[in-house]
């Protein structure tokens, strides 16, 4: 009967024929994953040969567990049957061979071959694919003319239009769910094969990430940046950059769900190297995030500017109409802006979710009622002009619903109980701030009835009313 050292050493020489097979084979990690399986049936097959009862380390058989639960086999730690029970013949030293054990200390040798190639392969497909992607040769740098890669261009410039469409371009979905695919499969491999598997997944796992944050994302954004809004523009800012957070937001949302379903389940031996992965992850996003936020700050400034410029061409008797007929429709202005913001308004939507899309809607919306308030109190209205304030007050509050900003709305309920007092005879300006407007500094208030044009003979009626 072979003793249990001849077995090793044919094992031993087989695995060295199947890992020396793989260094000429162009799939290296296939044929080792296929060494490594072949092994393990020769293992079982020469253990069967010679009626060598293999115990798990961890346990027994849960296959034959399995079938003994359904009725097709009776098992216990000392009886096989297939057909016809019979004792399994010992051997001697078999008691010494566990062969799980056995099994993976003679593969070992070839783990750590199987870690670096993995990673190295890894590596070398993601960064090719990215490459491919990001990095522009001197054709496509021609193309979309060089200036506006590293000057930024005004909006309109060939070289600007031709930057943002690669840009959108290059953060389509494919690149990103190929480079997390490559890591699905290294992953599944780590799993079967490496010595340390949570040590291989973490380690995989923060290859992929560096490569899409910073070979990729940051490379993209970075570009993106160059033609951002101007800050003072003279033209309609362009809906570009918020497109450009939705596609950054669908890339990182699937990098944390890929995390999540083929990442995080290896780690669980390892709670703290999981924790440390998390929290790597989100610092790795910080560099993205801040290129969006900086982003989206441009952005929040050139439409404000823009919407000031509109604002600006209010021409100076539109508040002092002539006759009745002027006082039932909105200013040219009015229109001109509530159409600008329900453009910004429907892209954010669309672009935006969650704390980010309230945060932004919410400076968005607060600091365009200072705007349109600041811009109402340059004017003088008359009577009939302050029916125009109302027609207009009520377009933006309309306009500024859209934003379901519960603070902003807030904000536009209050501009429209201040236009009211234009209408309201003097003497009825004291109840009207008692019952709507006691929340207002009487300050602000006396500040915003001074544009009516009776103001200067009814002004100590008036401060009286709000107890000035």
């Amino acid at each position: 009967m072979l003793r249990i050292g001849i077995f090793e050493d044919k094992i031993r020489v087989f695995i060295d024929i199947c890992v020396k097979k793989s260094t000429n084979d162009i799939d290296t990690l296939g044929i080792l994953e296929n060494s490594h399986i072949e092994t393990e049936k020769m293992v079982e097959a020469l253990a069967s040969l010679c009626e060598i009862q293999m115990f798990s380390s961890a346990q027994p058989d849960r296959g034959r567990r399995e079938r003994n639960a359904r009725g097709l086999e009776k098992y216990d730690d000392n009886v096989h049957s297939h057909g016809s029970s019979r004792a399994a013949t010992p051997v001697r030293g078999v008691e010494d061979f566990k062969f799980q054990e056995s099994f993976y200390k003679l593969f070992n040798e070839h783990r750590k071959t199987f870690f670096d190639t993995e990673r190295e392969v890894l590596k070398s497909a993601c960064l090719k694919a990215i490459d491919s992607v990001v990095y522009l040769d001197e054709q496509q740098q021609k193309d979309l003319d060089d200036k506006s890669i590293f000057g930024r261009r005004k909006k309109g410039a060939k070289g600007s239009l031709g930057l943002k469409r690669w840009v959108l371009n290059a953060l389509k979905p494919e690149l990103s769910r190929l480079v997390l695919q490559n890591t699905t499969s290294a992953v599944d491999r780590a799993a079967r094969l490496s010595e340390d598997v949570p040590k291989a997944c973490d380690r995989f796992s923060k290859d992929a990430w560096d490569m899409l944050v910073s070979r990729y994302l940051n490379r993209v954004l970075s570009l993106a940046e160059q033609v951002l809004p101007d800050d003072d523009p003279k033209d309609e800012p362009d809906t570009f950059f918020f497109k450009v957070v939705s596609a950054v937001n669908s890339i990182a949302h699937e990098m944390n769900t890929h995390y999540r379903n083929h990442v995080s389940p290896h780690l669980q031996s390892d709670l703290n190297m999981k924790s440390r992965g998390r929290s790597y992850n989100r610092e790795s996003l910080r560099t993205v995030e801040m290129k969006l936020l900086n982003g989206l700050l441009v952005c929040l400034r050139s439409n404000l500017r823009y919407a000031e410029r509109l604002l600006s061409k209010q021409r100076p008797g539109d508040f002092k109409p002539r006759d009745e007929t002027e006082c039932f429709d909105s200013t040219e202005a009015c229109y001109s802006v509530c159409q600008f913001v329900s453009t910004q308004t429907s892209a954010v939507l669309d672009s935006l979710s969650g704390g980010n899309l309230d945060n932004y809607l919410t400076v968005f919306g607060s600091n365009l009622h200072s705007l349109i308030l600041a811009h109402m109190k340059k004017f003088t209205v008359s009577p009939m002009g302050a029916m125009v304030v109302s027609q207009d007050v009520k377009r933006y509050n309309d306009t500024i619903r859209e934003f379901h900003i519960e603070s902003v709305d807030a904000l536009f309920n209050t501009l429209r109980d201040m236009s009211s007092l234009l209408m309201l005879p003097v003497g009825q300006i004291g109840v009207l701030v008692q019952q709507r407007l006691m929340s207002v500094p009487a300050e602000d208030i006396h500040a915003f009835v001074k544009i009516r044009s009776d103001y200067a003979k009814e002004k100590f009626t008036i401060m009286s009313a709000l107890n000035l």
